[in-house]
């Protein structure tokens, strides 16, 4: 059922209530009023109390008309229809790292043998190392000493165990005489641990002798400490 048809069925169709104006300009309270009951005497007591419940009768119908078409109104009034909630789109996923390339595992020198860490050594990591040992001599002498004789056997077995290794030795003085005496005295000195290794049975064709006299001293201080440093038989591997 409409609004309007609604309405119709509150207000009744009457002919001395056909206008709502009748109502609104009070046309039938006040003097109007009064008049016509004095004109009608007691008959116009009856016609006040209709009139009376007829215009409360109007006002209830007046109320309910506006409260229905109040009703009607937001009755016809478009519902706001939410809105679709707002989908965010995730991010793509990160691209896959790259497969790492496994390093090759380089053995330590832990794990190596002695020939393998032989091989990876360079002549100057050899020779820092320091595997062969000094020979010493007395003053003016190319004489060995015996206790010099067992460091020489050691590098007669160093050299046995490395057959492939080559080596100079160098014959070296202390800084008194002159520079041609010690030229000579460094070279029989060389000589001499020369002959010992190959009676050890080191060949010759590895060993190579070279005199520096007094010109690379491994001391400078003038002193007998300093002096017996400096008279020596110097191991350099030159091959390997």
């Amino acid at each position: 059922m409409s609004c309007i048809s609604v309405a119709s069925t509150l207000v009744p169709v009457s002919p001395t209530f056909d206008r709502f104006t009748d109502f609104a300009s009070g046309r039938y309270f006040g003097v109007a009023v009064i008049r016509r009951l004095d004109r009608i005497g007691a008959s116009g007591v009856v016609l006040a109390k209709r009139i009376v419940m007829r215009r409360i009768y109007a006002v209830v119908v007046v109320v309910a008309f506006a409260a229905t078409s109040e009703a009607c109104a937001k009755r016809n009034q478009p519902v706001a229809q939410p809105s679709p909630p707002t989908v965010t789109e995730a991010p793509p996923p990160p691209p896959p790292l790259p497969a790492s390339v496994a390093e090759p595992v380089v053995p330590s020198d832990a794990s190596l043998t002695d020939e393998e860490s032989f091989a990876r050594k360079s002549l100057e990591e050899l020779n820092a190392e320091r595997p062969l040992g000094h020979a010493f001599f007395d003053y003016d002498s190319a004489t060995l000493r015996a206790q010099d004789l067992s460091i020489l056997q050691v590098n007669a077995a160093w050299l046995t165990k490395w057959p492939s290794t080559q080596i100079t030795i160098e014959g070296h003085c202390d800084s008194r005489g002159s520079a041609e005496y010690n030229l000579a005295l460094g070279e029989r000195r060389a000589v001499a641990v020369r002959s010992y290794l190959a009676s050890l049975g080191v060949s010759g064709d590895r060993l190579t002798t070279v005199s520096k006299g007094k010109e690379q001293p491994f001391c400078y201080e003038e002193n007998e400490n300093c002096w017996q440093q400096n008279r020596r038989g110097h191991f350099i591997i030159t091959a390997k």
